[in-house]
């Protein structure tokens, strides 16, 4: 119900704006063959291509080989995602959810990206839209709370509700599964009460509720939420897909209390070079550091995930010599 909602919604939307655009398609994909960006460049929106072209070569492979990695730990190791395959009921299941899901990923990215297109020749003929606005992601819901009709603004609300909703309803579960049975359970708890470990996972459900909440209020003046997402699990998939790779591919024997310093210490290097050139871009600082922290901060999560493994290999417990 929630993906037909968001989808929907999103589709209306689409319809809304095509047909609020005067020529409709044909004049936005015009405007958007020769969109201007903030540097008075102009450039085609609707031209892939651009990726492959000799100069952006070495962009568009970070881009893939990131891509993958961070694909791999999202999809394959974080609780959040693979909580949904272990609901399936057989492994065959779960594998068809996971393609599944890959292919129903382009129309969906496609639809948004073309949102995003129309609204772009939207505001050529009514600039009201993004005046004295500095942040690109307020745009869509300025156009909805200031242009659409009361109906049509309640069911996109709705839409966005529904999107909240499948995003933070998924994480709260696992958060709540993961403390439960990584840390209360083998840690905390004294019995092995069933009732009782429920308890405990609803509560912490409420708990990290309010967390949540907290947070959201902390980051609301803040702009592209998003790639602040993605750079904060930069410094935590690499590690996590590490650890994977290592339980899954080798045999190796490793105590706990030594691959979590292997982690913990991999993420600390990685979240400190990052400050660093956070902290250096916004003082002033050119060349090295401006790419890396514009740029080059997807480097972490493949750093991530070959590190923790090289580092298991030097830190695994090693067969008795037969004499």
């Amino acid at each position: 119900m929630q993906f037909f909602l968001l989808f929907g919604g999103a589709i209306a939307a689409l319809i809304y704006i095509v047909w609020h655009v005067p020529g409709g398609v044909s004049t936005i994909v015009d405007i958007g063959r020769h969109a201007v960006r903030p540097d008075g460049t102009v450039y085609n929106k609707f031209n892939f291509l651009e990726l492959y072209k000799p100069e952006n070569l070495g962009l568009t492979l970070l881009m893939v080989v990131w891509g993958f990695f961070n694909s791999s730990a999202s999809y394959g190791t974080d609780q959040d995602m693979v909580q949904r395959l272990l609901a399936c009921k057989d492994p065959k299941k779960a594998r068809w959810s996971l393609m599944i899901w890959g292919l129903a990923g382009i129309p969906i990215t496609m639809l948004f990206l073309s949102i995003g297109a129309a609204l772009y020749a939207y505001a050529h003929f009514h600039p009201e839209l993004i005046a004295g606005m500095t942040d690109t992601d307020h745009i869509f819901p300025r156009f909805i709370l200031g242009a659409m009709p009361h109906g049509l603004r309640g069911l996109m609300l709705a839409a966005v509700a529904s999107a909240a909703m499948g995003s933070a309803d998924s994480a709260l579960a696992s958060l709540a599964t993961a403390f439960t049975l990584d840390f209360y359970r083998p840690f905390i708890a004294k019995t092995n009460d069933e009732a009782k470990h429920v308890k405990v996972s609803r509560v912490s459900l409420f708990v990290f509720g309010l967390l949540f909440m907290v947070l959201a209020m902390c980051l609301r003046r803040l702009d592209n939420l998003l790639w602040l997402a993605f750079r904060i699990i930069a410094f935590t998939y690499g590690p996590l897909l590490g650890v994977f790779a290592v339980a899954i591919m080798t045999d190796w024997k490793i105590p706990a209390r030594r691959i979590l310093p292997l982690m913990f210490s991999t993420t600390a290097l990685t979240f400190g070079l990052g400050m660093t050139a956070w902290w250096m871009t916004t003082h002033g600082a050119q060349g090295f550091w401006v790419e890396l922290h514009k740029t080059y901060w997807r480097l972490y999560v493949i750093f991530g995930a070959l590190a923790v493994p090289a580092g298991a290999y030097f830190l695994r417990e090693r067969e008795p010599a037969v004499r």
